[in-house]
């Protein structure tokens, strides 16, 4: 039996329509909670680096330092 490259012989599905099949299905699926976790780190990341590039001073060193005063 010999099937074409272009059709998967398990669904007679073109791969394409299997690819978008399978974004689809990875798009609605919920993810992970260390990936959200990650997201939001790096998004918390971002949004601290910007604001110190606007001149926003950096209050979490000020906490450290009056947290253990020298």
């Amino acid at each position: 039996m010999t099937s074409s490259p272009h059709v998967d012989s398990a669904t007679d599905s073109p791969p394409a329509m299997l690819a978008d099949s399978a974004l689809e299905q990875a798009l609605t699926d919920p993810l992970p909670p260390y990936l959200v976790r990650l997201v939001q780190m790096m998004d918390r990341i971002e949004r601290r680096e910007a604001a110190l590039g606007a001149g926003a001073p950096d209050r979490r060193l000020d906490r450290l330092t009056s947290a253990h005063p020298r």
